[in-house]
């Protein structure tokens, strides 16, 4: 299935796909789409086995992911900017005492040959320091668009995790195969995009299949429907400004970190909630500790989480909005079966049925939308 998804989604290019580039571009483009995939399915059976077996809490889970995504984040981010600015500054040092021999006066060379070559003048050295997340959070707004993130992606991650803890991955999967028709709402809503009439009918089957599979599936439940609802709906909002911040402002590897600072400074509150209320049952009953299993089970289950995060954000900066819808379809699709082989979940024939209703729907819908988008002349380059 994995070679039918990259064939599907490099099909338009192919035929095109004649220099270097193209190639290029297609490899990229096949290498960030299996890595989200893959990821992304680990992460849902890990997480799920947290919720249902280990006893975990998803708040908990959802800080520990967040705050693994921001550390791996700053280490990218941050990183070589630090590097480079402890480098100038040990250049400094060494040119000061190169400058001035003892008894002399200041030397017009100053510096050795190396020196010279790796270290600008004057000025220009003081600019090394204006780097481009410097000059990136100068920007008002930068810090529009990463408190509304930062609410969005903490949000859709507790909700995601809320949903399963309640309810089969299955059904969650299914629901957030809904995702199309909310892109359509809030992509009219936000950016004034319309839609055509066959691709605003083709999401009716969509509907049809989300209602029918959810009237059967065995692990039904208020909450959990009402949580993997809001979270499609939320996560589509996340990614119409999250492919607008990376069309103008930040790189994927940029807009990955700061959202994960941003979430993490909302989900303190809970955080602290959740620890005072575990206080006070500590209390009051003994309550067993979590062993380094469960630990390094959260850490692998938080580090593929921010394996996903990024896979996610790189294939969005590559390629069109149709495509990412058709991937993730597939992507969801290919989750749903295998998480239901792998937990052993008892299905219904009319689950199955809405499960196929809600794919062929999905897939007329992607079907309209590509015959209704222009080809784009030159693939989408990451900064």
């Amino acid at each position: 299935m994995g070679l039918n998804c990259m064939g599907l989604l490099c099909l338009d290019r192919l035929p095109r796909a004649r220099s270097r580039e193209e190639w290029k571009y297609v490899a990229q483009v096949s290498f960030w789409l299996s890595t989200w995939y893959v990821c992304s399915l680990v992460n849902l059976l890990m997480v799920k086995t947290l919720l249902s077996e280990k006893g975990c809490t998803p708040v908990g889970i959802g800080l520990v992911q967040m705050s693994v995504t921001a550390l791996f984040g700053a280490i990218k981010v941050l990183g070589p900017e630090a590097r480079r600015i402890k480098l100038w500054k040990n250049a400094r040092i060494k040119r000061k005492r190169s400058s001035y021999p003892i008894g002399d006066e200041e030397s017009p060379r100053g510096r050795t040959e190396e020196e010279r070559s790796d270290w600008p003048e004057g000025d220009q050295s003081d600019q090394q320091l204006d780097s481009s997340v410097g000059k990136l959070m100068r920007k008002p707004q930068f810090w529009n668009y990463m408190v509304l993130l930062g609410a969005l992606r903490v949000s859709t991650v507790v909700l995601g995790l809320v949903s399963l803890s309640y309810v089969a991955a299955s059904f969650t999967e299914t629901i957030k195969a809904s995702a199309p028709l909310a892109t359509v709402l809030f992509a009219w809503l936000i950016l004034g995009e319309r839609t055509s009439l066959p691709v605003f009918l083709s999401l009716f089957p969509v509907m049809g299949g989300l209602i029918l599979c959810a009237s059967s599936e065995i692990s039904f439940h208020v909450v959990g429907f009402l949580a993997a609802l809001l979270n499609t709906f939320l996560d589509c909002i996340q990614n119409i400004f999250s492919k607008k911040m990376m069309e103008s402002l930040v790189t994927p590897v940029q807009l990955q970190f700061f959202t994960s600072v941003a979430g993490s400074f909302f989900q303190l509150p809970v955080m602290l909630w959740q620890l005072k209320r575990s206080a006070s049952l500590e209390a009051t009953a003994e309550a067993k500790p979590a062993g380094w299993e469960v630990s390094a089970y959260v850490l692998i289950c938080a580090v593929f989480f921010h394996m996903q995060s990024v896979s996610a954000y790189c294939t969005m900066a590559l390629v069109s909005p149709v495509t990412q819808s058709v991937a993730n379809t597939l992507k969801r699709t290919l989750m749903i079966f295998i998480s239901i082989l792998y937990f052993g979940n008892a299905v219904v024939a009319s689950s199955v049925g809405g499960i196929l209703m809600v794919i062929s729907g999905v897939a007329l819908y992607n079907y309209f939308r590509i015959l209704d988008t222009p080809p784009r002349t030159a693939p989408r380059q990451e900064a």
